[in-house]
């Protein structure tokens, strides 16, 4: 084994618990953030890195919605091409004697 690779192996050990414990912590403190009322809007870095928006959206009400209409769009139909019939389905049993 070289030098090297025994270092590697030495720090992997080291830093596998290392970095589980990083990221039980980044969880817990997402987990755990919030905003006071006095910033709603403020868009700190837990925020960032965690893909949560700071402010929340509220959703239209039916005023603002489409609304459905009564007309319909029909689609056209696909021709497909003639297909072939079969006359008579053939015995799969091999010719009788006669």
């Amino acid at each position: 084994m070289t030098i090297v690779l025994a270092t590697q192996r030495r720090s992997a050990r080291l830093l596998g618990p290392v970095l589980g414990l990083l990221l039980a912590s980044s969880l817990v403190v997402t987990a755990l953030h919030h905003h006071g009322e006095s910033a709603p809007g403020h868009a700190c870095a837990v925020c960032n890195v965690g893909h949560a928006p700071a402010v929340t959206t509220v959703t239209a009400t039916g005023a603002s919605a489409l609304a459905p209409r009564a007309e319909r769009v029909g689609a056209p139909r696909a021709e497909l091409p003639p297909s072939p019939r079969i006359a008579a389905i053939a015995a799969r049993a091999p010719p009788s004697p006669r």
